[in-house]
C-alpha cells in the first residue's frame, strides 16, 4: 500500500492497523520525516516498532540491525506482538544477537498468544522440524490452521501441503486445492505456485497445463525462485506453452541467482551447450561448481568432462579424474564409466585394465547405457576379460534399451559375427 505522505501513513498504520511492512512511500524522502516524527514519540511501542523497521531496512541511512533489535525489544517488553515476532526472529536466526532458539521460542509463543500469524507460522515450523521443541506435526498443524483462519496465506500454503501429502490428516486433494486457491486469491506467490502444481498434476481438479503455466509464470514474476524454476521447465519442455529455450534459460538463471539449487545445474547445462543462451564455458563452469557445492554429483561429473575436453579450461586429465572419482563415490553411473575409460587408456592415472573393467561393471550394474556398451566392447574384443560374444551381444542390447543408441551398431555387428 503506497502512501503519499506521513499523515496518510499514520492513518493507515494507526487507524486501519495496516502492518508497517505493507506500507510504502511513493517518495522515499518521507521516510526521514517519519523517522523524525517517530523519534519524538519513541516511548510509544507503535513508534518503537517503526523506528526498528527504519533501522532494519536502512530506510534513513545504513542498515543498523543492532539498533533495530534494541527498539524492537523495547516494544516487545511493552507487549507489542509485532515487535515480539521481530525479537524472536532475531534470536532464531542470530541476527544482531547471538542465536538462541529457546529465547526465540519464548517470544514466538508470547506473540502467537496475541494472534500474530507470523509467529504462529515460525513456531509451527519449529514444531514440524523438531527444532528446540519436541517434534509435533499435530501442534504444527494446529498453529498453521489458526493462522490460516486469521487469513495468513503462508499458513494456507503450509496447511495445504499437509492435506496434499496426507501429513497428520487424511490426504485430501480437494481441501488442499481449496486452501491454495484461497491463498492465491490474495496473491500469495507460494499458494499460486502450489495451485499451479495442482493443475499440472490434476490433484483436486482436472489437469490443465495452460492454467498451470499461467500460474507458474505469475509466481515467477512475483519473485518466487521455485516458480521461476518451474516456468523454466515448462518453457524448456513445451508444457502448456510453446518451447522457448531463451525464456527457459532466463528463468533458470533468475532462479539460480536467488539461490534455488535445482536451477544451478540446468542453467549450467544451457551455457555448456549453448541452448537458449550463447555458449559460455566460463558461466557453465561457475554454475556447475555452485551445483556441485550444493551436493549435485552429476555436476561433479560435468566438471570432470570440462577438464577432460578442455572446455573453457586448460585440459587437465588429473583434475578430470579427481572430479570423476568424487562423483563416482557419490553414486554417479556416468562418472563410473568415465573412470573406466581413464583406467583403460591411462588418462590422469596409471593404465589398469582390471580397474577399468571394475568401473565399467559398476556403471553397467546401474543400467547406464554407455557403461553397458563399453563393458560389451571389452567382452567383444577380450580386453581385460575373456572374449564372450554372446555376453557382449546381451550387453549391447541392454545398452540400447537403456537409451544409448550408439550401441545399436555394435549389437548389429556382433549379431552378424555370430551367424
Amino acid at each position: 500500500m503506497y502512501c503519499k505522505d506521513v499523515s496518510e501513513f499514520l492513518y493507515n498504520y494507526l487507524e486501519k492497523d495496516v502492518p508497517y511492512m505493507k506500507l510504502f512511500f511513493e517518495n522515499k524522502e518521507h521516510y526521514k520525516d517519519l523517522f523524525n516524527y517517530s523519534m519524538e514519540r519513541k516511548e510509544d511501542p507503535k513508534f518503537q516498532v517503526v523506528i526498528g523497521y527504519l533501522y532494519k531496512y536502512g530506510e534513513v541511512g545504513e542498515k543498523n540491525p543492532r539498533l533495530a533489535f534494541e527498539y524492537f525489544l523495547k516494544a516487545a517488553l511493552n507487549d507489542n506482538s509485532t515487535a515480539m515476532f521481530e525479537v524472536a526472529y532475531a534470536y532464531h536466526k542470530g541476527n544482531a544477537v547471538e542465536k538462541n532458539v529457546d529465547e526465540a521460542i519464548k517470544w514466538y509463543q508470547k506473540s502467537a498468544e496475541q494472534n500474530n500469524t507470523s509467529s504462529m507460522i515460525n513456531l509451527g515450523i519449529l514444531y514440524e522440524k523438531g527444532i528446540g521443541l519436541p517434534q509435533s506435526l499435530e501442534k504444527a498443524f494446529e498453529l498453521y490452521e489458526r493462522a490460516a483462519e486469521l487469513g495468513e496465506p503462508v499458513a494456507m500454503n503450509n496447511l495445504g501441503l499437509f492435506y496434499r501429502i496426507g501429513k497428520v490428516v487424511k490426504q485430501d486433494y480437494k481441501k488442499a486445492f481449496e486452501l491454495f486457491s484461497k491463498g492465491a486469491e490474495i496473491e500469495d506467490r507460494l499458494c499460486i505456485n502450489q495451485l499451479a502444481y495442482m493443475y499440472e498434476k490434476g490433484y483436486g481438479t482436472d489437469i490443465n497445463l495452460e492454467k498451470a503455466f499461467e500460474l507458474y509464470e505469475l509466481s515467477a514474476k512475483k519473485g518466487l525462485p521455485m516458480g521461476m524454476y518451474n516456468i523454466g521447465c515448462f518453457y524448456s519442455d513445451g508444457i502448456g506453452t510453446a518451447i522457448d529455450l531463451e525464456k527457459s534459460a532466463y528463468w533458470y538463471e533468475e532462479a539460480a541467482k536467488r539461490g534455488y539449487e535445482p536451477a544451478f545445474r540446468l542453467i549450467a547445462l544451457m551455457y555448456n551447450k549453448g541452448q537458449g543462451v550463447a555458449q559460455d564455458y566460463e558461466k557453465a563452469r561457475y554454475w556447475f561448481e555452485k551445483s556441485a557445492q550444493a551436493g549435485n554429483y552429476h555436476s561433479l561429473c560435468s566438471l570432470g568432462r570440462m577438464y577432460e575436453l578442455g572446455n573453457g579450461v586448460a585440459q587437465d586429465y588429473v583434475k578430470a579424474y579427481e572430479y570423476y572419482e568424487k562423483s563416482t563415490n557419490l553414486g554417479n553411473a556416468v562418472a563410473m564409466n568415465n573412470l573406466g575409460v581413464f583406467y583403460e587408456h591411462g588418462y590422469g592415472c596409471i593404465a589398469d585394465m582390471k580397474k577399468a573393467i571394475e568401473y565399467y561393471k559398476l556403471s553397467a550394474n546401474k543400467n547406464e547405457g554407455i557403461g553397458l556398451s563399453n563393458l560389451g566392447l571389452c567382452y567383444r574384443y577380450g580386453r581385460g576379460v575373456q572374449k564372450n560374444l554372446d555376453y557382449a551381444l546381451n550387453l549391447f542390447k541392454r545398452a540400447v534399451e537403456a537409451g544409448y543408441s550408439k550401441a545399436q551398431k555394435f549389437y548389429d555387428d556382433v549379431e552378424k559375427e555370430l551367424k
